[in-house]
Parts: C-alpha cells; structure tokens; sequence
C-alpha cells in the first residue's frame, strides 16, 4: 500500500497539519500525523486527563519529554495457524523500540502540556511500513520538595503515529537578470 503524498508546506518550510489530522491510523491504534523530514511538527497540545478522561486544570508543574521512536515492523500473521480472517490477538505487545530520539520537552500548565518547535530530523528515512515511527510521551518530572506528583507509568501514557515523507526540495534560488 503506497503511502499518500506528502502534505503542503508554507512559505518557512513548515509542515501544514494534514486536513485528517485528528483521523485515525488504518488500524486505529491513535491519531495520525502526516510530517516531511527535516520540518517542524505543528504546535499541538496534550491535555492531562484523570481516570474518567477529563482534564485536571491543576495538573501544572509537570514536565513532559515528546521522544521520536522508530519501531520495528509487526511479526506477519502465520496464516496457516488461525483461519481466515481471524484478527490478530487484541492484548498482542507493541512492536520493539529499535530507536529513540528526544525532540522536546514542555511543562504542564492549568492541564495541558504544549510542544512547540519539535523537528523531525532531515536524515530520517521516509516511513516504509506502518507504525515505523512514533511520536511517545514521557514523565520526566524531577522530585520536588512542595510539588509532591506521583509518576506516570510509560504504558499509561499516549502515542502518536508519525508519517515521515522526503524531506521539500530546497527553495528555488531566484534568478537574476543582467
């Protein structure tokens, strides 16, 4: 299945949000990004949510590593062993971690944590399988003797696919007449 072209860039180089931004990955494992090699990813941010999903406004103080990891490639389903379209065991594990590269770290405020400025490096080859590349969230607040947080465990924390295209071709130099 051949990836789908690259999204637009503006006028800086920066990536446009993909019109599906918030759309799903064809197996609905969490929202999609759509991002070309050596450009900014779009400002977004987390919302820190309670137990029952709604967001706690007092969470602030909180830092928040966005870390870029490269996933290998899902084990093929052994046809032979199940029948034909059985899906694949739900409680499967994720795909080992092969890399993992800090791009950012914000802090929390009033429930939310904003990532702005993160650039997915130039030399990063462009997505040739799904679920490749991930953008993971990791609690990294340090102990604090009046800001008392609890850790959050990695596996509870969110994840966001990435599609990583080629990276925009250089702006055309101008050409200038004698």
């Amino acid at each position: 299945e051949a990836p789908e072209p690259p999204p637009t860039t503006d006028k800086k180089g920066k990536a446009k949000p993909d019109k599906r931004g918030d759309s799903k990955s064809s197996e609905g494992s969490g929202p999609l990004l759509r991002v070309p090699a050596g450009t900014e990813i779009p400002a977004f941010s987390a919302t820190c949510a309670d137990a029952e999903g709604e967001c706690c406004p007092f969470e602030s103080g909180r830092v928040v590593q966005l870390l870029l990891r490269t996933r290998a490639p899902k084990e093929p389903v052994d046809k032979k062993k199940g029948k034909k379209g059985d899906p694949p065991p739900p409680d499967a594990p994720p795909p080992a971690v092969l890399n993992e590269l800090r791009l950012g770290a914000a802090s929390s405020a009033e429930g939310s944590v904003t990532f702005q400025g993160s650039i997915v490096p130039e030399d990063l080859e462009p997505t040739s399988y799904e679920g490749q590349y991930e953008l993971a969230f990791v609690d990294e607040t340090p102990d604090h003797p009046i800001l008392k947080f609890s850790s959050l465990p990695e596996e509870g924390l969110p994840t966001l696919e990435l599609v990583v295209y080629p990276p925009p071709p250089p702006p055309a130099e101008a050409v200038r007449s004698p």
